[in-house]
C-alpha cells in the first residue's frame, strides 16, 4: 500500500507563519524532503526525531537535485507505505513545481493532500510596510518569476506585464536584476518608476532597499544584497518609507 504524500508550504522563513495544518503533518511525517528556501532548522525540527530528512534544496545556477530526481525521491519514499512530506518555501503553487508534482503523483496513483503557504510574494512586502494593493496607488498586481530553470520554461513578457498591472512582484530575480531592468528600460518604462527590494522578508536579518528603476541595479550591487530577495516595481514601493513596522529582534 502506497503512503500519502503532503505538499507543504513551509511560508516565507519566519516559523510562526506556518499554518496550524503544516505543524499538523510535519509532527507526524516518515520522510521530511525539503528545499533551502524558507526552511530552516527550527522548522525541520517540528518533525520527530525518527523521521527521515532529505536535503534537495536548489539555488540559482545550482541544482543540487534535479526536479525530476526530486519527484522521482517523492514517489520512491510513498511507494514504502510512509506519510512523506515536501517541504518548500513559500507557497507549493507559486513557483514551487508543486503543480508538476502532484501530476507525477496522480499518474503513480499516490494519494497527496496540497496545504497552502504565505507567499514570500506577500509576506515580505508586507514586512517591509508595503501594500501590494492600495486604493490610491495600485488595483492589480502580477507575481513573476525573475529565474528560469531552463528552455522549458514559459518566457516572461516584461514589457506586456509591466504596463498591464499597477504593481509587479519578482521572486528570484536578484541574480537577473540587471538583464529584468534593462528590458523594461529598453520597453519604454520610466526609470522613475518607484523600486523595492526586500531582503530575508520577515527573518531578523530583513532590510529593505527602496529606490527607483533607473538606480536599483547599481543600488543592490553597492549595498551587496543577496538571496532571497523579493524586488517589486509600482508605485506603492514608496508607502514603505512610512509604513515600515517590522522591528528586528534583539
Amino acid at each position: 500500500m502506497h503512503g500519502k504524500v503532503y505538499l507543504v508550504g513551509a511560508g516565507p522563513g519566519d516559523p510562526k507563519l506556518l499554518t496550524v495544518r503544516a505543524v499538523e503533518v510535519i509532527k507526524q511525517a516518515d520522510v521530511v524532503i525539503y528545499d533551502r528556501l524558507g526552511v530552516n532548522e527550527e522548522i525541520l525540527n517540528i518533525a520527530p526525531l525518527k523521521a527521515e530528512k532529505i536535503f534537495v534544496g536548489k539555488s540559482a545556477g545550482l541544482h543540487e537535485v534535479p526536479q525530476d530526481k526530486i519527484t522521482e525521491l517523492i514517489i520512491e519514499k510513498a511507494k514504502t507505505g510512509r506519510g512523506v512530506v515536501r517541504l518548500k518555501g513559500g507557497d507549493p503553487f507559486i513557483f514551487g513545481r508543486g503543480g508538476e508534482e502532484s501530476e507525477a503523483l496522480i499518474a503513480e496513483g499516490i494519494n497527496f493532500e496540497v496545504i497552502p503557504g504565505i507567499s514570500s510574494s506577500i509576506a515580505a512586502p508586507m514586512y517591509a510596510g508595503i501594500p501590494l494593493t492600495h486604493r490610491s496607488y495600485a488595483a492589480s498586481v502580477a507575481i513573476v518569476t525573475g529565474h528560469r530553470a531552463g528552455g522549458a520554461e514559459k518566457p516572461v513578457d516584461w514589457i506586456k506585464i509591466a504596463n498591464a498591472v499597477d504593481t509587479t512582484v519578482i521572486l528570484m530575480g536578484v541574480e537577473s536584476l540587471k538583464s529584468i531592468v534593462g528590458k523594461l528600460l529598453v520597453g519604454g518604462i520610466s526609470s522613475e518608476r518607484p523600486v523595492a527590494v526586500i531582503e530575508s522578508g520577515t527573518l531578523p536579518g530583513q532590510r529593505t532597499l527602496i529606490t527607483t528603476l533607473g538606480s536599483v541595479v547599481a543600488e543592490v550591487e553597492a549595498q551587496q544584497i543577496k538571496p532571497p530577495s523579493v524586488i517589486l516595481i509600482g508605485e506603492v514601493a514608496t508607502l514603505g518609507r512610512k509604513l515600515s513596522w517590522f522591528k528586528k529582534p534583539l
